[in-house]
């Protein structure tokens, strides 16, 4: 081994001393030769007094001190101690890879591989890492009898580190001492366990524990005390509050919104108006799209938002992932060249349902949607599967698909409507009391977790994490994220859950009940033009966005006719009489005297004209002609009564502007 003494009492005794330095006295040994390196005299160095005076350091002849050589290697030892602060929170596998690597000489890591059966070939040190850590090993030592049946089926290395039961059990008693305490031992205290042992048999004691990675020895970085302990993940388990039954919480701010369904709305809506553009290599929407879409995405507090665990543009993604699902929205154009998303007949329709309708719309067809499919197809050359519980963990299941699905539904069935719970206690409760991946028999046949994209059967640990992980994203990205479930900020800064009537249709769709719902029309035409939502309302927008100016989202103001977006309108085909039964059919009351008036008014002047081959421009009648040649004469020559052609003093795409502001909507053929 690494930077450790054969001789453990030496060790104890040196770290007794140690132990009675100040931490600044043991922060400037550790740090000596830097420290040193600083004095530019050969006079003695008061700062190192305390250490001089502790037999730390001598004076050699030049007055300057140097550090005992018999001290040497336990100043070694130190250095790598100090460098892994085991004791100092929650030590994670990583930073018991770090001890193995700076401890552990190569043979005694293999030697322990094949104790304990790690026969995955490849993975070295993590395999080792995971089954160090795995606390049901340090209760399988303390359960065994006889030293004998431990070397047996631990120990492959030719040093037989436990020869006697004596030492056998007094490595146990150090090991129980470890578990049992508040903190871990300090290590001047090891020899007062066992005072009428000889110093021999403790240090084999000590040597056997370190030697089986069931003993740890660290400095704490607050003072540099020297610890000794037991894998500190594996005494947080050993001494974590049992499960209780989740309570009532009382909630604070309340969230709860359909975030799924109005990122659907908002992004159908768009595309009914303007189609999304596919990027040429089909990876997705162009970036500039999901800009101009971000604007209208309803708002999430941050606290909810960590929940969801997802971005603007993620969730724009999600919402046309989902709608590309449920095929409300379809894929026109080639792939390479105008490949766009526009919303389909059954999307429109969706979007002239009312909000709960909506919202039920998507609950049923994820519930059905329980086998893999194929959500963005062609468009970035991947299949991109869904699953209403969105099983993504880092495991694999051979063969409990169905059972998952049936197993995350039911953690939540029995849960009363409106009632909020404290998340992190309902995911506690359910990791260690309700884990049935825990109770399953032979789950090492059954699942299988990830270790450097490679398989591996898991532990304990890992199951309990696979199923706090599911719950805690079926309940952000299928409940809360749908509606199902309300969220709420407590006091204390944790967050609290409520299930909502909507929960019914992913859990009991047999007591689902379906809403009354309020057909009451919620627009008003405004003799400003302004067109408000007293309410959301898609299909209207969707219809009137066809021929005014969005400067809102949600409710309130959000749209404007005007005469430019008038003459947009019928360059697109759109009607006076279709804008006024539109109007007519959504709004609130009569259309104002004067909106109608203008409407009619600016579809008469609206004129169309068509740019054909070169630079030559064709008009519908006589009328158009004149009006052109008097507002922008100086570009244009007249060739026919019909035919002008355009000079070439001007851009095209200027041209085109100057005759849409005089109301000429120009079509290229």
């Amino acid at each position: 081994m690494y930077n450790l003494p054969s001789d453990w009492i030496q060790l104890i005794d040196f770290l007794e001393k140690w132990n009675g330095l100040s931490a600044r006295g043991r922060r400037l040994f550790l740090n000596f030769k830097k420290e040193c390196s600083k004095s530019k005299t050969s006079k003695p160095d008061h700062r190192f007094a305390e250490l001089v005076d502790a037999g730390f350091l001598i004076q050699n002849s030049k007055k300057t001190p140097e550090i005992r050589e018999d001290l040497k290697p336990y100043a070694d030892t130190l250095s790598v101690m100090e460098k892994i602060p085991l004791f100092d929170g929650k030590a994670d596998k990583n930073l018991l890879s770090v001890y193995l690597d700076a401890h552990f000489r190569y043979s005694h890591k293999r030697a322990l591989e094949t104790g304990l059966n790690c026969n995955y070939g490849g993975f070295g040190t993590d395999i080792l890492v995971r089954e160090l850590a795995n606390p049901g090993r340090l209760d399988d030592f303390l359960e065994t009898r006889s030293y004998s049946d431990w070397e047996r089926r631990y120990s492959k290395c030719e040093i037989e580190f436990f020869d006697t039961e004596e030492i056998f059990g007094m490595t146990q008693t150090l090991v129980r001492h470890c578990l049992e305490k508040q903190n871990p031992l300090h290590v001047g205290r090891i020899c007062k366990l066992f005072p009428d042992k000889e110093t021999v048999k403790i240090s084999k004691a000590v040597s056997a524990g370190v030697y089986y990675a069931l003993l740890f020895l660290a400095l704490r970085t607050s003072d540099l005390e020297s610890r000794a302990g037991v894998w500190p993940s594996i005494f947080q388990r050993a001494r974590r509050s049992k499960p209780v039954k989740p309570r009532q919480a009382t909630p604070e701010t309340v969230f709860s919104r359909s975030v799924l369904m109005e990122d659907m709305t908002h992004a159908a809506v768009q595309a009914c108006l303007e189609p999304l553009r596919i990027k040429l290599d089909g990876n997705g929407i162009y970036q500039r799209d999901l800009k101009q879409l971000e604007p209208g995405l309803v708002q999430v507090p941050p606290w909810v938002n960590d929940l969801f665990d997802c971005s603007a543009s993620g969730r724009l993604e999600k919402a046309v992932q989902f709608l590309r699902l449920f095929n409300l929205i379809e894929y026109k154009g080639s792939p390479g060249k105008n490949r766009r998303i526009e919303t389909s007949d059954d999307g429109r329709r969706w979007l002239d349902l009312s909000e709960t309708q909506r919202v039920i719309f998507i609950l049923e067809r994820m519930r059905r949607h329980n086998e893999r499919n194929v959500a963005f197809e062609d468009v970035d050359h991947s299949e991109r599967s869904f699953d209403y519980l969105n099983p993504y963990p880092p495991m694999r299941s051979i063969g409990l698909d169905k059972n998952l699905r049936r197993w995350i539904a039911d953690a939540f069935k029995n849960i009363p409507l409106d009632t909020f719970y404290k998340i992190d206690t309902f995911l506690y409760h359910e990791k260690l009391q309700n884990n049935p991946l825990l109770k399953i028999a032979g789950p090492d046949d059954l699942i299988q977790v990830y270790v450097k994209n490679s398989l591996i059967p898991p532990d304990e640990e890992d199951l309990e994490n696979i199923w706090e992980t599911l719950i805690y994203q079926f309940l952000g990205s299928s409940l809360a994220y749908t509606g199902a479930a309300s969220v709420s900020a407590l006091k204390d800064g944790s967050l609290a859950f409520a299930l909502t009537d909507l929960s019914r249709y992913l859990l009991n769709p047999e007591k689902a009940r379906r809403p009354v719902e309020d057909k009451t029309p919620s627009v008003l035409i405004q003799p400003d033009f302004e067109i408000i939502f007293l309410s959301p309302s898609p299909g209207a927008e969707r219809r009137i966005g066809r021929f005014a100016e969005r400067i809102g989202y949600h409710i309130g103001a959000m749209f404007k006719i005007t005469k430019a977006s008038i003459f947009q309108a019928a360059g697109a085909g759109v009607t006076c009489e279709t804008v006024l039964n539109t109007l007519d059919r959504i709004a609130i009351g009569p259309i104002p005297a004067n909106v109608k008036g203008e409407i009619i008014g600016w579809f008469e002047q609206f004129k169309c004209v068509r740019i054909e081959s070169g630079n030559q421009i064709r008009c519908d009648d006589r009328t158009t002609t004149r009006l052109i040649l008097t507002a922008l004469g100086d570009h244009f020559k007249p060739v026919s009564d019909c035919i002008l052609r355009i000079r070439n003093t001007a851009p095209k795409k200027t041209i085109t502007q100057k005759l849409m502001g005089i109301g000429v909507f120009v079509k290229t053929e």
